[in-house]
């Protein structure tokens, strides 16, 4: 499923850093290991599957809040899709210190992840833009602040959103799902940033398979059953021609578009 399966890094090289970050951690690599073990996969394919798995999930969240509060679930739609940007940035940004940290530099890693789904015909410094606005880096990082914990770093008026932000934005991760026409009248499904997301660095990331998180009293093994869903979710895509992530998400249970 993954050509490149780097070996999964449990340390990065500098000692100071190791010392720092990892070892009040405990062992990172072994429950990927085992994980891996359970689901019949590869430690690597463990760690790639639950990452892209928590991606689509968050958006998947994000829908289900606007279903059921529709304007109202606004800011907290938003907070889904903004774990959704960081999770990618942990994924690939290049700086090995803000790609593992468990703590510190969220704000470099959504930076990371908001330049990678940016669309490329805007300019410059606008990651997108709606029939009402452009937005930039700091716009949504503010707007995240805000969706998160009530902006108390950001000031009041320096957020602002508008009711095709969430739209814009699940086209930039997840696509263009079967059904709905993108913005130059192409038909779905059509990828998102998610489906191209590069696995290069995942390998040495900071992202734990939540091991001993058991729901339902047990029934409902969060990792294993999050990996076992993604995998066959991405075998279908894959089967009928469409992009691996999103490739299934249909317009007529979407509800991004508010009006």
């Amino acid at each position: 499923m993954f050509r490149y399966q780097p070996p999964i890094i449990q340390i990065v090289s500098d000692s100071n850093f190791r010392h720092r970050l990892h070892e009040p951690l405990g062992d990172v690599r072994q429950p990927w290991i085992d994980i891996a073990l359970e689901c019949n996969v590869t430690e690597f394919e463990a760690k790639a599957l639950f990452t892209l798995g928590l991606m689509r999930r968050y958006v998947l969240s994000a829908n289900e809040i606007l279903r059921g509060l529709r304007h109202r679930g606004v800011p907290f739609a938003y907070a889904m899709l903004s774990s959704s940007i960081e999770l990618l940035g942990r994924c690939i940004h290049p700086n090995d210190e803000y790609r593992q940290h468990s703590e510190k530099h969220s704000t470099h890693r959504l930076k990371s992840g908001l330049q990678f789904i940016r669309n490329s015909a805007n300019l410059q410094d606008v990651i997108l833009s709606t029939n009402h606005v452009s937005y930039t880096e700091k716009d949504l990082i503010n707007l995240r602040n805000l969706a998160v914990h009530g902006a108390c770093i950001s000031s009041p008026g320096s957020i602002k959103a508008d009711i095709e932000l969430l739209h814009e934005l699940r086209r930039l991760i997840f696509g263009t799902p079967i059904g709905e026409q993108d913005a130059i009248g192409q038909q779905g499904p059509i990828e998102g940033a998610g489906d191209r997301s590069k696995c290069d660095l995942l390998a040495s990331s900071a992202i734990s398979p939540l091991h001993f998180l058991q729901l339902h009293n047990g029934q409902w093994p969060f990792a294993q059953q999050l990996i076992n869903d993604i995998k066959s979710e991405i075998e279908r895509n894959l089967k009928a021609d469409r992009p691996p992530i999103s490739g299934g998400h249909r317009k007529q249970v979407d509800y991004f578009e508010l009006t």
